[in-house]
């Protein structure tokens, strides 16, 4: 179940730094444009984790208790909530604009791409959401290779798309708006891809029941919201806070911000096995639970923390020595380089620690512990933005003060996700 999800992680880093030097090669403000927006955009697709992941905490015990009656239902009702949520949030992702731009720092003469790309990232931001609730649908089930090539496939298609408007469109004709509609065209490919499969294989069929379709989704909701709101929210709190501390780096000036996109791409790789282990935690979890099997949850959950640890070891190795060559593809200048490696070092250890804090949370989330997850996340985001504003700002270590903040927050979150786990209190929840 693992090695796709690597396999994915791979080569949807390696089409994103395709996808970066195609930027770059547009317009190094691109870079510093999109690796600030960024934040909102995660904010915004985290947004629709209130119903995936809602969607997922309930799909996985229900297929490890045999209720195959209710996934129909579920997912449908998935979708509905997905539409109906895109149509709110893509109004007030735009309403928010001049907000986040504030909140940003924004440079003044990076005013224009921002406002272009926000605008199609937040206003078109169903399609992110309908694919993100298909694919936690999907990879639920343990379909993790297809989950794989249709990510793959999304990518792909944007960095095409990408190439075609560098290379066939006039050079004074570009704007970064050609540019973020390509991953809007993608996005939607790979819903379509998705709800193909699940009609070809008899979830839904070409003329639904509006009235069946109302009776699922009252039937469903209050549960997918039980679960999804608090889940869903301690991702929110989380980039809210990131949102904050990007703009943290915008006062520190724009060179800070393109160090901090470049660096970004190439440590990226070192947090593979965090993902992947992270992402398998909620169906190999859940299938544990819906079976009633303590000790196979208890069992799985320590091989899910010791893989993440020993896997991004070694990525962190591997990575970390290449990274100054890796740097040298985008920029030549001695001060960013320098700014940068320095960086990377200090990713290391971010990165050694989240290999605990990312599978913790999300065992946590999966034995049906949200409300605890979602509050620890809350002291973790306070944590981040304290040290990071003293740290980064006040004491003056600009970016390594910033990361600094970054370690506080998932070093919290491991101790007490670890210390709650051992109490056994999950036990006691009833999820199926």
């Amino acid at each position: 179940m693992g090695w796709p999800i690597a396999a994915e992680m791979i080569l949807i880093a390696l089409l994103s730094n395709a996808n970066q030097y195609i930027w770059n090669s547009f317009s190094a403000d691109a870079v510093a444009t999109i690796g600030s927006c960024n934040q909102v955009f995660s904010l915004a697709a985290n947004a629709y984790g209130i119903i995936s992941v809602g969607g997922s905490i309930l799909l996985a015990p229900a297929l490890g208790a045999n209720r195959k009656r209710e996934i129909p239902q579920l997912i449908i009702t998935l979708i509905m909530l997905t539409i109906g949520a895109g149509i709110f949030f893509g109004l007030l992702g735009l309403f928010c604009i001049p907000l986040c731009i504030r909140v940003l720092h924004i440079p003044a003469e990076l005013l224009q791409m921002t406002r272009q790309y926000l605008m199609v990232v937040l206003g078109l931001s169903v399609f992110q959401g309908m694919l993100t609730t298909l694919t936690a649908v999907f990879r639920s089930m343990g379909r993790m290779k297809l989950v794989m090539v249709n990510d793959v496939l999304v990518n792909l298609v944007t960095l095409l798309f990408n190439a075609g408007v560098l290379y066939l469109i006039p050079r004074n004709q570009q704007s970064m708006l050609l540019y973020a509609m390509n991953s809007i065209y993608a996005q939607l490919i790979g819903c379509l891809v998705l709800l193909f499969i699940l009609h070809k294989e008899g979830y839904f069929d070409g003329q639904l029941n509006m009235s069946k379709i109302g009776k699922s989704c009252r039937a469903q909701l209050f549960r997918i919201l039980r679960f999804g709101v608090p889940a869903g929210m301690e991702g929110i709190v989380y980039l809210i806070g990131q949102v904050i501390v990007v703009g943290f780096v915008g006062m520190l000036g724009k060179d800070a911000m393109i160090v901090r996109a470049y660096v970004l791409t190439v440590t990226t790789y070192m947090g593979v096995m965090v993902n992947v282990m992270t992402t398998i935690s909620y169906p190999m979890v859940g299938i544990a639970v819906g079976r009633g099997d303590p000790e196979k949850v208890v069992a799985t959950s320590h091989r899910m923390v010791h893989w993440s640890l020993a896997g991004t070891v070694v990525c962190c190795v591997i990575f970390g020595l290449i990274s100054y060559p890796f740097l040298r593809l985008y920029t030549q200048d001695a001060g960013l380089l320098r700014m940068a490696m320095q960086l990377v070092g200090v990713n290391v250890v971010f990165y050694l620690v989240q290999s605990l804090a990312g599978p913790w949370m999300a065992v946590m989330k999966a034995v049906g512990e949200v409300k605890y997850v979602f509050w620890i996340s809350v002291a973790g985001m306070a944590a981040n933005l304290v040290v990071s504003y003293i740290l980064g700002i006040a004491a003056g270590f600009g970016l390594i003060g910033i990361w600094m903040g970054y370690l506080s927050d998932f070093a919290i979150k491991t101790v007490c996700c670890e210390i709650r786990f051992r109490k056994g209190a999950w036990k006691n929840l009833r999820i199926v």
